[in-house]
């Protein structure tokens, strides 16, 4: 396989895993930052799991989970789980949560089959991706991060990415898997990076719970909270 080849395959790969990759985690507890309320949003701790349902495969079963933490620079970062990384069927995401409002991406892993081989591809920040769920409507927050592109272990170019977060309501409430949720933020993201399209997504998150449902997440057209621990 020429080098070009896998550049190529990376960024085919990359185009559909790149943004659903960034763009959410789930539930959870008590701030680990220091920082009050920290996390809230999308609430960081070890121990956590929770269960979607694909509604639109069939209610497919989606896992995502939190087992680990990483050092990224100078910041302890939640290794997110999506999905059974172990079987290639998964994604992992090290996550910072910054503030109650913010999360910085950091690394994200996941799997791509060049000639027959599964080879573990990543996206290693230097200047993390920061995504916002904030309260203000009318108000779209912008940020840039790069790094370099892995592809089995072996460094393949530079990336820059572009995530603009945009809360399109607040106090939404809404009925999911039958179980009611008061007072969530609907919010809408919008990648732009020179290895993909533009893409967008969006998700509706409760304040100590995390996603509640998804829109165009992880390569799903709908996910829905089943249940969370």
């Amino acid at each position: 396989m020429k080098k070009s080849d896998g550049r190529l395959q990376f960024r085919n790969v990359v185009a559909g895993c790149l943004f659903s990759a960034m763009t959410l985690v789930l539930a959870g507890c008590a701030s680990p930052t220091g920082v009050e309320g920290g996390s809230m949003w999308w609430p960081q701790a070890i121990g956590w799991s929770w269960l979607y349902l694909a509604t639109d495969q069939g209610n497919l079963e989606v896992e995502a989970k939190i087992e680990e933490t990483e050092e990224h620079g100078d910041r302890e970062c939640f290794v997110n789980e999506f999905g059974d990384y172990a079987s290639r069927e998964g994604m992992l995401v090290a996550v910072h949560p910054a503030s109650d409002e913010a999360f910085e991406i950091w690394d994200q892993r996941f799997w791509v089959e060049v000639g027959g081989l599964w080879l573990e591809a990543e996206l290693r920040y230097s200047d993390p991706l920061t995504a916002h769920i904030s309260g203000t409507l009318g108000e779209p927050v912008s940020d840039t991060g790069e790094g370099v592109a892995y592809v089995g272990g072996f460094p393949i170019g530079g990336f820059t990415a572009s995530l603009t977060s945009e809360t399109l309501e607040t106090g939404v409430e809404l009925e999911v898997q039958g179980r009611s949720y008061t007072d969530l933020r609907r919010v809408k993201f919008t990648l732009e990076s020179d290895v993909q399209e533009p893409a967008t997504s969006a998700g509706y998150f409760g304040r100590g719970v995390g996603l509640v449902r998804g829109e165009g997440l992880w390569g799903y057209g709908v996910l829905e909270l089943e249940s969370y621990q």
